[in-house]
């Protein structure tokens, strides 16, 4: 069906089939697909990275580590592939977001935990978000996006804020295109960054930050305009806001308003 729009849903770059989860596999992959449906379609993925998994002693020793703090090692790396891919092969890129804890070795998302990917999708271009998943497969006691988290609040009022926050980020965003990342701030309690391609930006736009943020930058072919979206990854758990002070005043996007500012604090999961 030469005219037809493909959707798909890749298999992340820590499954099995990728010789055992080889990074370099996982993008040669993705880029002979990508090329098949080159500029009719988008490019998904449904990378889940929260889990409950630790390392063992052996696992340490021989390297083998997939997780840190609960968290993969190879999201925002993976997150950036997948979209400079789509780039690439003029496709949309799509993202899944875990919003579960169903299967053995996942942990269920906080509110925080889920607008961060939210942030992590949108912040890499991602055009559609979709979540997996909205109600229970079985009659386990695994809570979904129907369910509570955390006794106080529901998953499904969560994925509404987080919706709405990206809608505004999105609609700031109409017409830039990812182009690349940079890290600034704390090395410690950070998300990690294995295979996550640095450069530095076109604009000096940060004085100093007092955590670890990632910085995205975008750019608007038809106006020449720069844009650049800064996410807190510091670990959602610790609950650690940061500040980032700007090198000049910009209109910031941030929740669901916008205002002219020179400085930005953002709470864990912004």
């Amino acid at each position: 069906y030469p005219n037809a729009y493909a959707q798909t849903c890749q298999l992340p770059s820590y499954s099995t089939v990728y010789n055992d989860g080889d990074f370099d596999t996982f993008k040669a992959a993705l880029q002979d697909y990508a090329q098949k449906i080159q500029g009719n379609g988008e490019l998904g993925i449904d990378y889940y990275p929260y889990t409950e998994e630790t390392a063992g002693f052996w696992d340490q020793i021989l390297g083998k580590v997939e997780t840190e703090n609960g968290i993969r090692k190879g999201w925002l790396g993976t997150m950036q592939c997948v979209a400079q891919t789509a780039i690439n092969n003029n496709l949309d890129f799509e993202n899944t977001i875990q919003s579960h804890a169903m299967s053995k070795g996942y942990t269920q998302v906080s509110a925080a935990e889920l607008a961060l990917q939210m942030h992590v999708s949108v912040g890499f271009g991602a055009k559609r978000l979709s979540y997996f998943t909205y109600n229970k497969h079985d009659e386990s006691n695994d809570l979904t996006m129907t369910q509570y988290i955390a006794g106080d609040a529901t998953l499904a009022e969560a994925v509404k804020t987080a919706n709405a926050v990206g809608d505004n980020m999105t609609g700031a965003m109409t017409w830039f295109q990812y182009s690349k990342s940079k890290v600034y701030g704390s090395s410690t309690k950070r998300l990690n960054l294995d295979n996550l391609i640095q450069s530095e930006l076109t604009k000096n736009i940060i004085s100093s930050a007092s955590g670890s943020v990632l910085v995205n930058e975008f750019y608007n072919e038809f106006t020449g305009e720069y844009g650049y979206y800064i996410i807190n990854i510091t670990i959602p758990d610790n609950n650690t806001s940061v500040t980032v002070n700007l090198t000049s005043a910009a209109t910031v996007y941030q929740g669901t308003s916008n205002k002219k500012a020179s400085s930005v604090t953002l709470a864990a999961g912004e």
